[in-house]
């Protein structure tokens, strides 16, 4: 529901002009051709350009749920740095990661991204990561848990916010 109030509000937001489509990212899956065909007809209906427009290789197991090691591998490292390639965000990742595996963002400017519309075919649940032993749950839920969604791209442009 949730979710649905929040895509509900951006598409209002996008028919009265209120975000700029320059300023807006369409991330979808490569490796799921509804994704990918969803986030071109997506951007090209609300007028986001080609270039902003990411299909990242994520594969279909990991459409629903991810650990948080898969969430920065598959999504946040390689999301972060398409994103300083393509000049929509500005800086570098930081050459080392953390115990999770996310690569610090080091801003250098203000980026031109300031809207994210993921499709289907990416995570919108982070696992915990499992324990040492392989078995027992990591780290408390309320540190470690989180969903994927509006607050995605503080993640992209901030340093790590969840």
């Amino acid at each position: 529901m949730r979710f649905a109030a929040t895509a509900l509000a951006l598409v209002a937001a996008l028919a009265r002009g209120a975000i700029d489509p320059a300023a807006t990212a369409v991330v979808g899956s490569a490796r799921d051709p509804e994704s990918a065909r969803l986030a071109r007809d997506y951007a090209r209906s609300r007028g986001v350009p080609d270039g902003n427009v990411v299909l990242l290789d994520v594969p279909p197991a990991a459409a629903e749920s991810v650990s948080w090691s898969d969430y920065s591998r598959l999504i946040l490292n390689p999301l972060r740095a398409e994103l300083l390639r393509r000049g929509l965000l500005e800086g570098r990742l930081s050459a080392t990661a953390d115990s999770r595996g996310r690569r610090a963002l080091e801003a250098s400017g203000d980026p031109r991204l300031r809207w994210m519309v993921r499709c289907r075919g990416l995570p919108w649940l982070i696992r915990r990561d499992p324990g040492p032993d392989g078995k027992t749950p990591g780290p408390a839920p309320d540190s470690e848990s989180a969903a994927v969604g509006s607050s995605t791209i503080l993640s992209l442009t901030q340093p790590f916010q969840f």
